[in-house]
């Protein structure tokens, strides 16, 4: 599913809510509304990826930027992680940018190694 198909989703139980007499499954339908929405947030391609959902609250240069992205995905092949929605992958993206704000980037790739147990090629 893309965003838009999560945002009519979204809609869908929007109305519904509208329609309901209960209090309670109002607010059900109104919780379900709020997860399709954040579904539909996740599923942009600027946020598809932990790195760049943790970026966009941090102030980095645009190259900067690009060379925590190819950190990143180094990192993810090295270990030998294949799916970005995993929680380490989270935890790999929030070290990138911990150390990237240390201002060693040539060694960036080799620190996040070796925050995780890894070594790097």
């Amino acid at each position: 599913m893309d965003a838009e198909q999560y945002l009519r989703r979204a809609r869908r139980y929007l109305i519904c809510a509208r329609q309901m007499l209960n209090p309670v499954n109002r607010a059900t339908m109104v919780d379900m509304a709020v997860i399709w929405m954040r579904m539909a947030e996740w599923a942009k391609p600027e946020n598809r990826w932990p790195i760049n959902r943790i970026l966009k609250y941090e102030a980095f240069q645009p190259e900067h930027i690009s060379v925590m992205g190819n950190v990143f995905e180094d990192v993810l092949r090295t270990i030998g992680l294949v799916d970005r929605q995993d929680p380490l992958a989270e935890k790999v993206a929030k070290k990138v940018i911990e150390l990237a704000q240390t201002g060693d980037p040539l060694r960036l790739k080799e620190l996040t190694l070796k925050a995780f147990g890894g070594r790097p090629n």
